[in-house]
Order: structure tokens, then C-alpha cells, then sequence
């Protein structure tokens, strides 16, 4: 995945965690990368990776377009 641009809130860089939903038991988890919106919203529509599932250890292709950010760190600066 290409380095992310960092989101500008309130003079604050930040970026979180993007989150996938396991396709065979539908729990949420951190995929390892972090991005902001904005860069999701500049890929493609169609979009997608095939990641090893930190759920169920099956391997599923996840698209960015159902991904989330976990801005929960939003306002920290982050480098």
C-alpha cells in the first residue's frame, strides 16, 4: 500500500487503523495498515486486497470501499 497522506484536523496530523470485517464470523479487525479517509475515498472503487484474516486465519480478498478508519487517536499528532 502506497504511504498515506495524513489528515489535517484542527492542526493535528492523524491517521487510523483500517479496519476489515471477517467474512466468515463478521468481527472487525486492525489490518495492519493505517490511512485516513480521504485516502480511501482517492482509491478506485473497486479496490481490493487479499489479506490473511487476524479472525479466522482464512485468507479473503477485502475491499477498501467496506473498510473503516478507527480514528479513536483522532486530535493526536502522529509522525
Amino acid at each position: 500500500m502506497p504511504n498515506c497522506r495524513p489528515l489535517e484536523v484542527d492542526g493535528d496530523w492523524i491517521v487510523g487503523d483500517v479496519i476489515f470485517r471477517c467474512q466468515k464470523t463478521g468481527q472487525e479487525f486492525e489490518s495492519g495498515f493505517q490511512a485516513n479517509a480521504r485516502d480511501i475515498n482517492l482509491l478506485p472503487a473497486d479496490a481490493k486486497i487479499h489479506l490473511r484474516c487476524r479472525i479466522c486465519g482464512d485468507l479473503h480478498e477485502f475491499k477498501f470501499a467496506g473498510a473503516k478508519i478507527d480514528d479513536a487517536g483522532e486530535g493526536e499528532r502522529r509522525p
